[in-house]
This record gives C-alpha cells, structure tokens and sequence, in this order.
C-alpha cells in the first residue's frame, strides 16, 4: 500500500489511485507483505488528506497490523507526524489503544523522544500512567530512556 505514502504525487493524484484500488475491490485495511496497510502508509508520511480518504472509505483507525503490531496513530507518533495525530484522532483513533504486545501511542512516543507528540496525545486525553500488559507506562518508559542516554555502554 505504498501508494497511499508517496510523497511524490500531489495530494489529490494520491487519493484517487488508492480510491481506484479499492474500487477494483482491494479491502481498504488489506496489509500488504510487509504488514502494511494504505492507513499505516498515510499516517508515517503525514498524508492528512489520504488519511480522511480511506476513513470515508471505511478504514479501521485502530486496525492493528499483524507484521507490524502498531495502528496508524503508533506509527504518526513514531515518526513525529503532528499532523496525522490529530486527523486520527478527529476521524475516532483510541488515543490509549494497546496493541497485543503492550505498545501505545504514548508508550511509543515517549520512547522515540517525540515530545511534541506526547504533548499532543497528553493533551488528548492520553492517560500517561495506564499500565501496559508489559508492565510499562509512558512515564517508565521515559525513564528507561533518560537511563540509557545517560549511561552508554
């Protein structure tokens, strides 16, 4: 599903030919061999305009991938995309969602020192002290961070 990350087709070019995969019948959250699907690829580029395309389309904003493990809001705040952070969240992204290995938006972001987005997500509503199943929170997660910065091997 490259296509829906290409940063080199204009915005509207980009939207009508992943509209016109799915028109031919493609499922709009199909994971391509690599794990990953037209929302993932939208949401790592920032493509705000594609994002709003495939959720009118019907695309799962929680949809976690099965190679990748993430929701397209994990990847926008791995990747800083300030963005694609706040379209998921208008078009309904569960700003604690917890993937099957325990990661959350905040979790990730925490741990990728992408500050403005744990701001964004803070700001959201994202509840910095929730426990994963991995036993982590944003906040142990910092921690550990600021711990290996600090202390290089």
């Amino acid at each position: 599903m490259a296509i829906a990350g290409d940063g080199m087709l204009e915005p509207q070019v980009r939207v009508r030919r992943v509209n016109q995969l799915f028109d031919k019948g493609v499922p709009v959250d199909f994971e391509d061999q690599d794990g990953v699907t037209a929302l993932l690829a939208a949401s790592v580029t920032g493509h705000i305009e594609t994002i709003s395309a495939l959720v009118s389309r019907g695309a799962n904003v929680d949809y976690e991938t099965k190679l990748q493990a993430g929701t397209a809001l994990i990847v926008a705040c791995a990747a800083g995309k300030l963005a694609a952070l706040g379209a998921l969240v208008r078009h309904g992204a569960n700003v604690d969602y917890e993937t099957s290995s325990g990661m959350t938006a905040l979790i990730v972001a925490a741990a990728k020192g992408q500050s403005k987005a744990v701001a964004a997500l803070t700001e959201r509503g994202a509840t910095v002290d929730h426990e994963s199943v991995a036993s982590q929170t944003a906040l142990t997660v910092v921690r550990r961070c600021r711990l290996i910065l600090s202390n290089p091997r």
